[in-house]
C-alpha cells in the first residue's frame, strides 16, 4: 500500500532503485559482450533484478527469524524491488516492435496512461473499495469477499493487458489498493488456498518450456550468468546497506538473503517469448540460473548469519567502531530530518549545514515516533540504540493464551513493552494490563532483537493445557457405591474440572435424569454420573473406592 511505502522512508527505495540500476547496467553490459542483441540484452538483463521474495520469506520461517529487526528492512527494499520490476515490464513493453526492434517514443504518450491510472487507484483504493470490502467482511460472507478480491485483480490484470501493458500491472494495483483496508489479514486467510493453485499452475507452466539440454550445451553463460547474481547482489546489497546507515550485522544478514533471482525473471522471460524477443534457449538458460541461485541461497544466507554472529571477531575493532558511529549518525541525521520543516528539507545548504553538525549534538528523546496512523510495525528502528518494533504473532495453543498483561509479566521476564495489540479488525493501543490475550492476536512490541527473539520462543511454546484430540475422549458413567470419596461432596467442592480435567453431564437418580448439574449439586448414593473426559483422566476417578 501507499501508505506503507511511504513509512519506509527513504533508505529502502534508495537502496532498491541503486541495486537494481548498478545489476542492470552491469548485467546488459556482460550480456552485451556475449554477443546478444540490444533487446535481449534488455529483456535478460531485466529478469536479473528482482531477488525472490516467496524464496526468502521462506527461509526466513524455515529458520525461525521472522521477528528479527532486520526482517522489515530487507521486506520494504523486496516490496520495492518488485514494484520496480513491474514497471520495468511495461516500459519494455512499450520499447517493443513487431519486428523485435525498439520503438522511438516520446514522454507524453505514457503521461495520459499514467493520470488516469493514478485518478482511477485513487477512486478505487479511496472511495469504493475499502467500502465494498468492508460492507462484504461485516455481513460474514468470506465466499462473496474470495470471489470479489481475486475476481477484481483478474479483471485489472486483463484491462491492464488489453491496454498492452503487462498483466502484472493491473493485479499489482489492486493488490496495492487491498492492502490498504483493514480487512487485509482475512482477505489473505481466505485467498491463500486460491494463491497455491494459481502459484502451481505457473511454475507447472514454467517447466514446461524449460529444455534440460540447454545445461549441458551453455553451461558456461549458466555459470557466468550464476556468478554475477550471486556477486553482484551480494557486494551492491552490503554497500548499499551500509551507505544508507544499516548496521554491519544488518548489512550482512541482508545481502546475504538476496542473491538470487526468483519469480519476476520467470514473468519478464515469459514475456518475452511471447513476444519473440528471446529464444527458447535463453529463455531456459534465465529458469537455469534462477532455479541454482535458489537452490544455493538458503546455504548463502546461513552462511552470511555466521559471518554476522561472529562479525565481532573477524572484523576489526577499528572498522566495527567507525561502522557504528556511521550508522547511528545516518539514523539521527534521517530522523532530525524527518522533522524539519519543508523548505528545510528543500535547502542544499541547510541540508549539508546539518550533515556537518549533528554528529556533535544529543538526539533529543521526544523526537522520535513511537507509532504512526497505521500500528504495523514500519519502523525498523525508533532511535539510535537497538530497540525497534516488531509483531509477534499468538498461535492459538500458545502458553500465553488466556492470560492477561499483568499477570504474564512480560517487563520484568524479557524487557519488553507491548505497545497496542491487534485482534481481529481492531487495534488495542496501549492495551490495560488486565487485557486477556486470545489465541490469533498480533502483539506490537518494543524492545531489543535479543529480548523480542526470547519472547518469541517463549510466546511459541505449546501451552500443556492445550488438551488432546477429541478421539482421546470418550463418554462414561460411574456409580458411586458405598464408602466413595464422591458421597456427600459437591462438584465445586470435588474440584472434578479442575482436578481431572472431567466434566459432569448428567446424573441419574432414582430414574431421574439431571442434565447438567450445577456445581452446588451434591452426590448421593447410587448416583450414576455420565462423565466426559480423556481416557486417562477417566480411568483416575474410576479407579476411585
Amino acid at each position: 500500500g501507499f501508505r506503507k511505502i511511504k513509512s519506509m522512508g527513504l533508505s529502502p527505495i534508495l537502496i532498491a532503485l541503486g541495486e537494481i540500476s548498478l545489476i542492470g547496467v552491469f548485467g546488459v553490459f556482460i550480456l552485451k559482450s556475449i554477443g546478444l542483441r540490444e533487446i535481449e540484452s534488455l529483456f535478460v538483463g531485466a529478469a536479473l533484478l528482482a531477488s525472490s521474495s516467496a524464496l526468502i520469506f521462506k527461509i526466513l520461517g524455515d529458520f525461525k527469524l521472522s521477528n528479527l529487526r532486520f526482517i522489515e528492512k530487507l521486506t520494504s527494499v523486496l516490496v520495492l524491488e518488485d514494484a520496480i520490476v513491474i514497471f520495468v515490464i511495461i516500459a519494455l513493453s512499450l520499447l517493443l516492435k513487431d519486428e523485435n526492434s525498439i520503438v522511438n517514443f516520446s514522454i507524453y504518450q505514457l503521461v495520459p496512461i499514467f493520470v488516469v491510472g493514478i485518478i482511477a487507484w485513487w477512486i478505487l483504493g479511496t472511495l469504493l473499495l475499502p467500502k465494498i470490502i468492508k460492507y462484504l467482511s461485516k455481513n460474514e460472507s468470506d465466499e462473496l469477499l474470495a470471489s470479489f478480491s481475486v475476481g477484481i485483480a483478474l479483471g485489472a490484470a486483463f484491462l491492464s493487458s488489453k491496454l498492452q501493458m503487462s498483466s502484472a500491472l493491473g493485479a499489482f494495483l489492486v493488490g496495492s489498493i487491498l492492502s490498504e483496508c483493514r480487512e487485509i489479514k482475512k482477505i489473505e486467510k481466505i485467498v491463500t488456498p486460491i494463491k497455491d493453485i494459481f502459484t502451481l499452475i505457473f511454475f507447472v507452466s514454467v517447466g514446461m518450456l524449460f529444455s534440460p539440454h540447454i545445461l549441458f550445451t551453455e553451461y558456461k553463460i549458466i555459470l557466468l550468468l550464476l556468478g554475477f547474481v550471486i556477486f553482484s547482489k551480494i557486494i551492491f546489497n552490503f554497500i548499499l546497506n551500509i551507505i544508507f546507515g544499516n548496521n554491519l550485522k544488518d548489512s550482512l544478514r541482508i545481502s546475504g538473503s538476496m542473491a538470487q533471482i526468483g519469480e519476476m525473471a520467470f514473468i519478464i522471460v515469459q514475456l518475452g517469448l511471447q513476444r519473440d524477443v528471446i529464444t527458447h534457449e535463453w529463455y531456459s538458460i534465465v529458469i537455469a540460473v534462477s532455479v541454482f541461485s535458489m537452490l544455493l541461497t538458503p546455504i548463502i544466507f546461513k552462511g552470511s548469519l555466521l559471518l554476522s554472529d561472529h562479525s565481532e571477531k573477524i572484523f576489526p575493532k577499528s572498522l566495527q567502531n567507525f561502522l557504528d558511529f556511521y550508522s547511528k549518525s545516518v539514523l539521527k541525521f534521517s530522523l532530525l530530518n524527518t522533522l524539519s520543516p519543508m523548505y528545510q528539507k528543500i535547502s542544499l545548504l541547510n541540508r549539508l549545514k546539518k550533515s556537518l553538525t549533528f554528529i556533535y549534538e544529543e538526539f533529543q528523546k521526544n523526537y522520535h515516533k513511537i507509532a504512526s496512523s497505521n500500528t504495523t510495525p514500519t519502523l525498523s528502528r525508533l532511535a539510535p540504540w537497538d530497540e525497534y518494533l516488531m509483531a509477534v504473532n499468538i498461535e492459538p495453543t500458545s502458553i500465553i493464551v488466556g492470560k492477561n498483561i499483568l499477570e504474564l509479566k512480560l517487563r520484568e521476564k524479557f524487557t519488553v513493552n507491548i505497545v497496542a495489540i491487534e485482534r481481529d479488525l481492531a487495534t488495542l493501543v496501549s492495551p490495560h494490563p488486565h487485557t486477556t490475550i486470545s489465541g490469533g492476536d498480533t502483539l506490537l512490541v518494543y524492545g531489543s532483537e535479543k529480548d523480542i527473539t526470547h519472547l518469541t520462543q517463549f510466546v511459541s511454546t505449546e501451552s500443556i493445557h492445550s488438551g488432546p484430540d477429541l478421539e482421546d475422549c470418550l463418554l462414561t458413567s460411574i456409580k458411586l457405591e458405598e464408602n466413595h470419596p464422591f458421597l456427600g461432596k459437591t462438584i465445586l467442592e470435588l474440584s472434578i474440572r479442575a482436578i481431572y480435567s472431567c466434566i459432569v453431564l448428567a446424573i441419574f437418580r432414582k430414574n431421574k435424569k439431571i442434565k447438567n448439574p450445577l456445581s452446588s449439586f451434591r452426590f448421593e448414593l447410587y448416583d450414576e454420573i455420565f462423565i466426559f473426559g480423556t481416557k486417562e483422566s477417566l480411568k483416575k476417578i474410576k479407579e476411585l473406592k
